[in-house]
């Protein structure tokens, strides 16, 4: 009902100013046209996810939308082969700007944004109760550049959530 009441009101308050111009009145026509089609697919997204029950329809609105969100961190993950070779070609970085050497530097888990590129936000173990997190950004391969450290945080430990700093 909602999606024929606001077509009719848009239809209302539009129709005047458009009638009155000979040229805008194909552009009112495909205005009107794109509105309808859009609320009809908002309906029918809407009827979709009332198929899922109450408990399933947050979890399927947050996979539909984590994938849909540049700019927005992912959810944490383990550390993967690739994210551990990442942490090895900054740990020069990182101990230059600390002033310290690690012999442990191992990815535990890590989220990522989605830029011109990516931040990997990364828990690293510098020892057997120290964490660090690193924000390290990857250009995009055309660049041809690799991973750079752009901020971190000492005084971690394992049980500190990764969040955007």
């Amino acid at each position: 009902m909602w999606v024929a009441g606001d077509c009719c009101l848009l239809f209302l308050l539009t129709w005047r100013l458009y009638m009155h111009h000979k040229i805008l009145k194909w552009f009112f026509f495909f205005h009107l046209l794109l509105i309808a089609m859009l609320h009809i697919v908002v309906f029918f997204l809407f009827s979709a996810f009332s198929l899922f029950s109450s408990n399933e329809l947050p979890v399927v609105l947050k996979r539909l939308f984590a994938t849909m969100m540049p700019g927005g961190l992912s959810d944490t993950k383990p550390a993967t082969p690739e994210v551990q070779h990442i942490v090895h070609q900054v740990k020069p970085q990182f101990e230059s700007r600390v002033n310290e050497t690690y012999g442990t530097f191992q990815a535990i888990a890590y989220r990522t944004q989605v830029v011109a590129g990516t931040n990997y936000f990364i828990k690293v173990q510098v020892s057997d109760t120290m964490y660090v997190h690193l924000r390290v950004f990857q250009g995009l391969p055309h660049e041809n550049q690799g991973p750079s450290l752009v901020s971190y945080q000492t005084g971690k430990t394992r049980d500190d959530p990764l969040t955007y700093f």
